[in-house]
């Protein structure tokens, strides 16, 4: 029986991406993700960060690495 794990996030860089290459040549961009989450209690705002690190591969890593810059907002799936 096969399953599926699957996220959806959207948030902040926290920092630029870090690019480096494997031995066998493939590219690798490893950047943190905060993804907020705001609420109301009464009058009371209430706002929930948790922090990601991610790592993208070959062609997503170069156009991270190309465009993304701390703060960018971003829309990940994986």
């Amino acid at each position: 029986m096969a399953t599926l794990n699957r996220i959806q996030l959207i948030g902040n860089v926290g920092k630029d991406p870090e690019s480096s290459y494997t031995p066998s040549g493939k590219m690798v961009a490893k950047f943190t993700l905060a993804v907020s989450n705001t609420w109301k209690t009464g009058d009371e705002k209430k706002t929930e960060t948790e922090w990601f690190n991610l790592e993208a591969w070959d062609g997503i890593a170069k156009t991270i690495s190309q465009y993304v810059k701390k703060g960018s907002k971003l829309y990940v799936e994986g």
